[in-house]
């Protein structure tokens, strides 16, 4: 039941970030509000079904990152947080890559899928870089009761 919950929970959140991105990307680009990119709206016979694909995508990478952060909390002498973190790391950006392509909210092109990598990694980046200084600093408190 606790992992049924987490799921819901996954899919909630990734349709939310999702849908919050395609605000967000409309507000930057300034032509007006699309409910998805118009080359992928293209492909459907309505907007009703393109959205409806659109929102189990987001809902799918929302489970596929939740559970990626998992692989944290099953840590073993025998990975460093380095190979944890390049794990996590493909688990993140490779389901957000095929899901891009897909969405078409990149061209199929070197330099377009150049961006978009560096895009998302650098979004990761300053995820990681947030939580990791948050852990660090959780940790020095720790410390400071415990000496």
């Amino acid at each position: 039941m606790k992992t049924l919950k987490k799921l819901i929970a996954y899919t909630f959140i990734g349709m939310g970030i999702g849908t919050l991105a395609n605000y967000l990307a409309s507000l930057i680009i300034g032509k007006g509000f699309f409910p998805a990119v118009p080359a992928f709206l293209e492909q459907f016979p309505d907007k009703t079904t393109a959205i409806g694909v659109q929102l189990m995508i987001f809902a799918g990478l929302g489970i596929l990152q939740g559970m990626a952060g998992s692989i944290f909390s099953k840590v073993d002498a025998k990975r460093s947080l380095l190979a944890l973190t390049g794990i996590h790391y493909g688990l993140i950006v490779l389901p957000l890559l095929l899901a891009g392509w897909y969405l078409r909210w990149f061209s199929l092109n070197l330099p377009a899928f150049i961006g978009f990598l560096l895009l998302i990694s650098g979004v990761y980046g300053v995820v990681y870089l947030f939580n990791y200084l948050a852990i660090k600093k959780d940790i020095r408190e720790i410390n400071t009761k415990l000496g």
